[in-house]
């Protein structure tokens, strides 16, 4: 049986690998299997060790809480900027600087000078590729008026990524279909991401 890696470029060859997807769509699994896979660094997590530090317990807070909600998503930026350059040799990111722009927007936080600053940081950010993990269609569907503050915010986060993914165009983007969180979602992946960073790297 071929070592795991096998057959795949080395990691210099794909530099910066990101995972995007609102909460609970099973990022840091796949971050994982493909760090693994790919022989590359894996980082993230920001957004956990920010609530644990302000003492944020759920969502719910800083959603209610404008000034919270920006104080936690310019610390989460921060770390994930400091993550992402502290190694240059590549990495595969569980979240990136375009979900925190997400976030951004979700909690409605855009219409003012920092706001558009924030908005010029995160798109400044640079990746090779992002696998974007969407909501399951079962998901969206739970989005009405019985859902949690959670569950709609949740949704909110996940168009707006989708809005900053695909109708700006920002970078080359892969739709990861199956279960992420069981691990379905690798399979094809590999291929799907080196691929596109052949892509990119040609034009």
């Amino acid at each position: 049986m071929p070592a795991r890696g096998a057959g795949h470029p080395a990691p210099q060859e794909l530099v910066k690998i990101g995972i995007s997807g609102t909460f609970g769509v099973g990022k840091s699994v796949l971050a994982r299997l493909l760090g693994e896979e790919l022989r590359l660094p894996v980082i993230g997590g920001a957004a956990a060790s920010v609530a644990v530090r302000l003492g944020v317990k759920d969502v719910g807070e800083f959603v209610r809480d404008k000034s919270l909600a920006r104080e936690f998503l310019i610390h989460v930026l921060s770390e994930q900027v400091a993550a992402e350059n502290a190694c240059p040799d590549g990495f595969v990111s569980d979240g990136t600087a375009l979900d925190c722009l997400a976030c951004w927007l979700a909690c409605g936080l855009n219409g003012s000078e920092l706001g558009r600053t924030y908005r010029a940081r995160c798109l400044s950010r640079r990746y090779d590729v992002v696998l974007y993990v969407p909501l399951s269609q079962n998901s969206r569907e739970r989005q009405e008026e019985f859902a949690s503050d959670f569950q709609k915010f949740r949704f909110r986060v996940d168009q707006a990524l989708r809005m900053v993914l695909f109708r700006f165009k920002l970078v080359e983007s892969i739709v990861v279909e199956g279960s992420a969180r069981e691990g379905v979602a690798l399979t094809g992946t590999v291929a799907r991401v080196i691929e596109a960073v052949r892509k990119v790297r040609r034009t």
